[in-house]
């Protein structure tokens, strides 16, 4: 249901969150298993979204502050690399899906793409590290 892109973002910060100072995106392309390429696209994506601060020079890299970690939920993250589409678009595609004009599957899949919302807005990196149940997803290599 993720792209690749929200995926490396998320791995992303979850490797730099637990790493406690700058990580370089070699570090974090080789920690996440992506291209560096890719990786660089994204760490700068989470940068403008003010999610990661960015540290120019010898020895820069990549940041997160505890205030970030707290705050920053996943519904944010996926929104700073995909836009709204997960939150709003319809299961099928249809472009102009709504409650007045439904696709086939709208009134079945429209409650649990709002609940999907609602937990991942209430969920932050922060809990990911600290929850024993979330905290497998917080292992990167």
């Amino acid at each position: 249901m993720l792209t690749m892109g929200c995926k490396y973002a998320i791995k992303s910060l979850l490797f730099i969150s637990r790493q406690g100072g700058t990580v370089s995106v070699k570090e974090v392309s080789t920690a996440i298993e992506s291209p560096p390429a890719f990786t660089s696209k994204i760490l700068q994506q989470l940068a403008l979204a003010g999610i990661i601060r960015s540290v120019k020079g010898q020895g820069g890299g990549f940041i997160i502050d505890d205030e970030s970690k707290r705050e920053t939920k996943i519904l944010t993250i996926i929104r700073a690399i995909e836009g709204d589409a997960i939150a709003t678009s319809c299961f099928l595609g249809v472009n102009h899906c709504s409650d007045e004009h439904p696709c086939p599957l709208h009134h079945l899949y429209a409650p649990i793409r709002e609940q999907l919302n609602r937990k991942l807005f209430n969920i932050s990196l922060f809990d990911i590290l600290q929850n024993n149940e979330l905290h497998d997803l917080a292992k990167i290599k």
